[in-house]
């Protein structure tokens, strides 16, 4: 072939890329490694031999049979079907970047939160939806740009899915920057500069809690990716602020030998103290109730049918101040 094709599959059957046409969907180009003939589905409208499709690349029927007689070669190599080499089966890796064009509907999630940097920009969002088993499902929506070729996949050392090219730029189920990710609801944040700043955990409960609140006294934000993803998150926009830390009733999680995990050790708590370690803070307002085990373990602010009163006496009532 006088390009590298990379190619799937094994036995009689190959799959590859047309080099004919645009082609991004491994497997429209099939190569039949028993009689060597070939036909992308998409612009051929039957199976073509090697000397064919060799004088589809520009060869003349005499250069073709040089060819494949071994007595010429493509840009200077011995090349026929049935010794194709095959490329290594590379995962495309991406980048995210500003987005170009419009988020899709994604109507099977019907929860989507936006993320916005300092300068109103979408960085992404986190698609969550509960499937048939009753089971949380939650993605990372972001615009991206490929900037190593390869597969969406890997399976069984075949490609899967589609072929990417270093530039391709689309929507992908992808996670935000590795670092320096917004927080959630950081618009409102720059916006009320002297107000207290509620920390939750998860957007469900930090846009409950934002729905209800009277005033600019609170402004509510929270992080992407939950207790173990705080280190992506840039919460430099915290540094200086007075901040109340409410984490999710966290109290019967256990260590792998089966022993109860601290309180601090607890995820929302844990992930909390981490914050505010970030920020340097010698001391840490955190609301934890008194009689939490009332509660179920894992209950937020948004499962209960507050209204802000009821939200602001929880807290007054159960915030401790405690030394980090």
């Amino acid at each position: 072939f006088p390009v590298t094709i990379p190619v799937s599959g094994s036995g009689k059957y190959l799959d590859a890329l047309c080099i004919f046409h645009e082609d991004n969907s491994l497997g429209n180009f099939k190569i039949n490694t028993l009689n060597q003939t070939c036909r992308c589905h998409v612009c051929m409208d039957r199976s073509i031999d090697v000397i064919e499709f060799l004088k589809m690349t520009g060869e003349t029927f005499r250069s073709a049979l040089d060819i494949l007689k071994g007595k010429k070669g493509i840009n200077g190599s011995k090349v026929n079907l049935s010794s194709l080499e095959r490329t290594k089966i590379a995962v495309a890796e991406w980048k995210p970047i500003p987005m170009e064009e419009e988020k899709p509907l994604f109507f099977d999630f019907p929860i989507q939160y936006e993320y916005k940097n300092e300068f109103g920009q979408v960085e992404g969002y986190i698609l969550r939806k509960v499937d048939k088993d009753g089971k949380k499902v939650i993605k990372p929506l972001t615009y991206v740009e490929c900037v190593k070729e390869g597969f969406d996949n890997r399976k069984k050392g075949k490609g899967v899915g589609r072929y990417n090219k270093v530039g391709d730029k689309m929507w992908r189920f992808h996670s935000m920057n590795f670092s320096n990710r917004p927080l959630y609801n950081l618009e409102k944040l720059l916006t009320f500069t002297e107000s207290t700043v509620l920390v939750v955990e998860g957007e469900k409960t930090c846009d409950a809690v934002n729905d209800i609140i009277k005033g600019d006294e609170y402004v509510v934000v929270t992080w992407s990716g939950g207790t173990n993803a705080t280190q992506f998150t840039n919460f430099e926009w915290l540094r200086g602020r007075k901040l109340i830390f409410i984490p999710d009733i966290d109290y019967t999680h256990k260590h792998k030998d089966g022993s109860l995990k601290s309180f601090w050790e607890q995820p929302s708590q844990s992930a909390m103290l981490k914050i505010a370690k970030g920020l340097d803070l010698d001391s840490i307002d955190i609301v934890f109730p008194k009689n939490y085990k009332e509660f179920n373990c894992g209950d937020d602010l948004a499962d209960f049918d507050w209204g802000w009163d009821e939200v602001l006496n929880f807290i007054n009532e159960n915030k401790l101040r405690l030394k980090i």
